[in-house]
């Protein structure tokens, strides 16, 4: 009876490790490298939906390496003018002017960064033929909704270290 229950428990574990190697398989080495909600991304967007041909596409992967570049900057300084913003909730003495004088700046830390983007959106509008715009302006509609949706999709938190490291 002894030796009956412990084969019973052993193929128990068995089959309950076999189970948790597939799902691990399952969820972790065979998920496909996607966006996370399955949207495809400005790259993808405009070889498969606005047929940008092989010329087209080096151009524009150059300048969003340029962009990337250009605009890590203005990404620091809005969250940084957050912070300093946010910081005055420790002083309840605070005076309105003082408040607004911090909202002020991140208003148009953010306008900086908002007017490099919309400047690199038009430049790669450029590299369109004409019978590629009506196709880029519809599904860059699309990519800005969801940019203004969710502005934080993608990046990575940032951590207690890289946050100081520039202060």
């Amino acid at each position: 009876m002894a030796k009956s229950r412990s084969k019973i428990y052993l193929i128990i574990i068995s089959l309950l490790l076999i189970i948790n190697i597939a799902l691990v398989w399952f969820f972790v080495i065979s998920k496909p490298a996607r966006p996370d909600d399955g949207r495809l991304g400005i790259t993808e967007m405009l070889k498969n939906e606005v047929g940008f041909d092989e010329a087209q596409m080096k151009q524009a992967l150059e300048m969003k390496k340029r962009h990337r570049e250009k605009i890590k900057p203005y990404f620091d300084e809005v969250r940084k003018a957050k912070e300093s913003f946010y910081v005055l909730l420790q002083n309840p003495q605070v005076s309105d002017s003082v408040r607004k004088a911090a909202a002020a700046v991140i208003g148009q830390k953010q306008e900086e960064l908002d007017m490099a983007i919309f400047s690199n959106f038009n430049e790669i509008r450029q590299l369109c033929k004409p019978d590629q715009l009506i196709k880029f302006d519809s599904s860059m509609q699309q990519i800005v909704k969801h940019m203004i949706a969710n502005p934080r999709r993608g990046r990575q938190p940032e951590t207690k270290d890289s946050t100081n490291k520039n202060n």
